[in-house]
């Protein structure tokens, strides 16, 4: 086979930010077609598959991380739980729809199959996207597999990463990555080749339609484009709306991923390119990111809950490796790459709850199952609040639990909050999350993770979140039939090292997920389902009933609203003099009125009515009159009309008005300050017919 070529033109511009805390640069990034894949044509598939057995030696990278997990568990022991953390109390449990195992049926005989299950890698790292036509693709260490919802069965046989590039590249493939561009209807594969600086290749792809069987446009990027001697491992991918966003970590050679970390880099590639096959991919490379001077490790780009959206991305970091950290790091990169303004931004924010490098997880066997470290995991942006998921250690407990983080008010100074999701048996590990929500204030959210226990095998968990902040219970996916033992030398075997997850883009409230389970045979597998959350209703105001002010200027009118939707409690404000507070509001004057109904989620609706009051008649008001006095009057036609005050004898004292007034109903107000107390009488003639003639008290 032919060894790859380095198919990486650099470009003479080179763009560097400088501040008291960010310093990072930039560099346009000309990547030249690989070639195209057809996936129908494969014939031949070998699926060669090396797996690097690390040792935990003294003195090694994953030795150092089992001595910060040592530490911590002294620091934090494990306990006898009588409950997990959360309580369940407004959210229903999310229902589970079609789902299958990763595997292929061959014919025996008539009538008669044989189910071949397809065996992960170590570890599986479990990634999915669905179309909105309903096809499946998922991948796994190191094949790829679809499967079509429609007709319930395997949409094109089986593909190993090997042999869809085996044309290109020799190397080991691994890590793969997965999206599907609702924008554009196409599917992105992502995955890595080569473990060495002088190998390694990040192979991106791109359908050319809906549908995975037909041809990819593939590129080869370098998986060393520093020239120095780094190699390219664990990708995390997401989409902007024009723009895909890779983020990969570069290790030195001879290292392990734990302490051979040289830093994190940014892709951010033309994703049209990519789908039309052109000859040159553009993209923009950041790398040397630091904050004061140490480098950002791990960046998780962050998509469209509901979509992809805008031209900038954020992308989220923390202190991975840590007994205890309240830090996150919150990068933006503000644009495309073809905006020449375009910068990268970071804050740095901490939590109200801190986050640990989870213990592993315990199995029925000796063997332990290993969790990694505490690395942001998956999240999503919607409706200005970013959720992300990752492992960490429980404190209380000293479980592995699931960290639920939240960054709102992100335009401003942003706010970083969590949740701390541990079971009262189970360790959990490798979340993933998705949107679910249906209308502009919702937070729902799924949530897909691992779980084991020494009294309960390695399998697949969900659970959703509702807007008002509570959790549905933990609802199980797939239990296992055994333990995970690869026959590999004792320790913790691999578990994750991530779980795939996608919203269906237009199945509202549907997520397909990817998940880790143990056989019989004690080798891990791929388990896909669908689940679903009820639709949350948003939060209505209403008002139903309005009672009008009895008598002309009376302060006894009133106005109901009705609430439905959203989460109980409920807080009511109306915009009268009072503010009052309960559904009913009472005692109002004639006017507009608006009442505001926030609910447990922070949601908000409102609705407004009008209080009206009857005409007063020809009245004087207010009578007795102190230094003003107001009439009333309505006329038939416009037409002119003399107005003036008389003594009680009949004699006039003052005409006040003669001219013209419109028809229909009238104010006329004066002074009656000149007038000495007694009484008096007001008329008003239009033409020679008197309209009004009303008694004045004046005090």
């Amino acid at each position: 086979m032919k060894k790859a070529k380095l198919l990486l033109a650099l470009i003479a511009f080179c763009g560097c930010a400088y501040s008291q805390d960010i310093t990072y640069q930039k560099t346009k990034v000309e990547v030249v077609k690989l070639n195209t894949v057809h996936p129908s044509e494969i014939q031949e598939d070998w699926a060669p598959l090396l797996t690097n057995v690390e040792m935990p030696h003294p003195g090694s990278a994953r030795y150092e991380l089992k001595q910060i997990k040592k530490k911590s568990a002294k620091m934090f022991p494990r306990k006898v739980m009588a409950d997990k953390s959360w309580k369940v109390t407004s959210v229903n449990d999310p229902t589970i729809g079609m789902n299958f195992p990763v595997a292929t049926k061959v014919v025996i005989a008539p009538g008669d199959t044989l189910t071949i299950y397809l065996a992960g890698g170590r570890p599986n790292d479990n990634t999915l996207g669905i179309s909105n036509e309903g096809t499946v693709l998922t991948s796994f260490n190191s094949r790829i597999y679809t499967y079509n919802t429609n007709l319930d069965t395997v949409h094109m046989a089986p593909i190993s990463l090997h042999s869809f590039s085996t044309e290109f590249t020799n190397n080991g493939k691994f890590d793969p990555k997965i999206l599907y561009d609702p924008i554009s209807d196409r599917f992105i594969l992502v995955f890595l080749n080569g473990y060495s600086s002088t190998e390694s290749q990040l192979i991106v792809c791109f359908s050319s339609t809906n549908n995975p069987a037909d041809p990819w446009n593939l590129y080869a990027f370098s998986g060393n484009p520093l020239n120095d001697t780094t190699w390219t491992d664990y990708p995390a991918i997401a989409l902007s709306e024009g723009e895909l966003f890779l983020t990969i970590n570069l290790l030195r050679d001879g290292e392990p991923w734990q302490t051979g970390f040289a830093q994190t880099i940014i892709w951010q590639i033309d994703k049209q390119n990519g789908y039309d096959g052109d000859t040159v991919l553009n993209t923009m490379l950041w790398q040397d990111i630091k904050y004061n001077g140490q480098n950002i490790r791990n960046l998780n780009p962050i998509q469209g809950g509901s979509g992809p959206i805008g031209d900038n991305i954020y992308l989220l970091s923390n202190k991975n490796f840590t007994i205890l950290s309240d830090t996150i790091f919150l990068v933006e990169v503000t644009g495309d790459q073809y905006d020449t303004g375009t910068q990268l931004n970071v804050t740095l924010g901490h939590s109200n709850l801190p986050y640990g490098a989870p213990p592993s997880g315990r199995q029925s066997i000796d063997d332990s199952l290993a969790t990694n470290d505490a690395r942001i995991l998956g999240g999503f942006i919607e409706n200005g609040e970013i959720q992300y998921v990752s492992c960490s250690i429980d404190t209380a407990s000293g479980f592995a639990a699931l960290y639920h983080g939240f960054i709102n008010d992100l335009d401003n100074a942003p706010i970083f909050t969590a949740n701390m999701l541990r079971d009262d048996s189970l360790d959990l590990g490798y979340p993933n999350i998705a949107y679910t929500g249906n209308h502009i204030c919702s937070r729902q959210a799924i949530i897909i993770l691992d779980h084991t226990s020494p009294s309960r095998n390695p399998g697949i968990s969900t659970l959703l979140y509702g807007s008002d902040n509570s959790y549905s219970n933990l609802i199980s996916l797939k239990e296992a039939e055994g333990p995970i033992d690869r026959g590999l030398p004792p320790g913790d075997e691999r578990w994750g090292d991530y779980s795939g997850i996608q919203r269906r883009y237009n199945d509202t409230g549907t997520v397909w997920t990817a998940g880790f389970y143990g056989r019989a045979d004690e080798i891990n597998y791929t388990w896909v389902s669908e689940v679903t959350a009820e639709a949350e209703t948003e939060l209505s105001a209403d008002i139903t009933n309005t009672s009008n002010s009895s008598v002309y200027s009376a302060n006894d009118g009133s106005a109901t609203v009705q609430i439905s939707g959203g989460y109980a409690p409920y807080s009511i404000v109306w915009t009268d003099a009072n503010s009052q507070t309960t559904n009913t509001a009472q005692g109002l004057a004639p006017g507009q009125y608006v009442v505001n109904i926030t609910d447990a989620a922070n949601c908000t609706s409102n609705d407004s009515t009008t209080i009206t009051e009857p005409l007063p008649g020809s009245t004087v008001f207010p009578n007795p009159a102190v230094d003003m006095a107001t009439v009333y009057f309505q006329l038939e036609a416009a037409g002119e009309v003399s107005i003036a005050v008389y003594d009680a004898k009949g004699s006039r004292i003052k005409t006040l008005y003669e001219g013209l007034a419109k028809q229909g109903a009238n104010i006329f107000s004066f002074s009656t300050v000149p007038l000495l107390q007694g009484v008096y009488i007001l008329k008003i003639l239009s033409g020679k017919k008197e309209i009004v003639s009303e008694k004045i008290i004046k005090l």
